[in-house]
């Protein structure tokens, strides 16, 4: 009997000030493709495919969802990008407007730090194509062992704080301040902040614990474990949990409008078995679940970006 295919590996990317995600699916292991989700309609939008590796923890999308910026790999060593590369595209297509040559797969992609600006991970080689639409900071090149230093940010990349304080509030910059004391495994992104990760149901920060998880509403507290499987719903200031289906491989919820003020009713949506799935959240629990998309069936095929 022939061996069953294995099913698609899902990422996505949530905008934070926007209605708009984009989904990395990963199957077989050297085609990737790009899925645009309007969060409003839920329809979905075919991007582009890449043969080759898109490193879904080294992608960001802006927080209006309009670009995307991502570390990709198709390791052909003598090829004008080297092998590996950071590039600026416009979500959910993966057509450069931006692009570095990088050369070997140390940090690489980068983050958003607002709209229009984004920071590069690590050290970059040359400058292949640059657009005006987005304004790039880059820090010089890092180092795991740097990485653990006084000022430094891991994992997901290496943020330094003096690159960061422009865009931090004051109560942010004294946890990043406070967290370059403590060991490596305690340290911040900025993303994870950024997306309403906190370490405790109640906004407070622990530094000898990891990220806790973000609010679904009011009442409801996503949890996500170090490993990034079980994730849970616990009640706030309770002892009531509610264990998203086994195999879950990424969940997160649909604020977009104000993260630090959850509304009494929202969605959780999560990834399983190359599939997305959607429930609503109310004061009194989890509602039942319906699939939105199932990208199993997907296959490679070129796409032109429109631009």
């Amino acid at each position: 009997m022939p061996s069953q295919r294995p099913p698609a590996r899902l990422h996505v990317l949530m905008a934070t000030h926007a209605p708009y995600a984009v989904i990395i699916r990963r199957g077989p292991a050297r085609r990737v493709c790009t899925i645009g989700w309007d969060r409003k309609t839920d329809r979905f939008e075919i991007g582009q495919w890449l043969r080759g590796r898109i490193y879904e923890e080294r992608a960001d999308l802006s927080p209006d969802g309009r670009h995307l910026i991502y570390f990709a790999a198709n390791f052909n060593w003598n090829s004008e990008t080297r092998g590996t590369w950071t590039a600026i595209s416009r979500a959910p297509h993966i057509k450069a407007i931006s692009i570095w040559a990088k050369g070997d797969t140390y940090f690489g992609g980068g983050l958003f730090l607002d709209d229009r600006t984004a920071l590069l991970h690590g050290h970059h080689g040359d400058v292949l194509q640059l657009s005006r639409d987005i304004h790039v900071v880059q820090e010089p090149r890092t180092s795991h062992r740097k990485a653990a230093l006084r000022g430094y940010v891991v994992p997901g990349g290496v943020e330094r704080l003096e690159t960061l304080d422009q865009y931090l509030s004051p109560q942010e910059h004294a946890i990043y301040e406070a967290s370059r004391q403590q060991r490596f495994s305690s340290y911040r992104t900025f993303k994870d902040y950024r997306d309403g990760w906190r370490l405790n149901e109640n906004g407070e920060e622990d530094l000898r614990k990891w990220w806790g998880g973000c609010a679904v509403t009011k009442h409801w507290w996503l949890r996500r474990p170090q490993n990034g499987a079980n994730y849970q719903l616990r009640r706030h200031n309770t002892d009531l949990v509610i264990d998203l289906p086994a195999g879950t491989t990424w969940a997160g919820h649909d604020n977009w409008r104000d993260i630090e003020r959850p509304p009494k009713q929202s969605r959780i949506i999560w990834a399983r078995e190359g599939r997305l799935y959607a429930a609503e959240v109310t004061r009194s629990g989890i509602g039942e679940h319906k699939m939105l998309f199932d990208f199993n069936p997907m296959t490679f095929e070129p796409i032109k970006a429109p631009y």
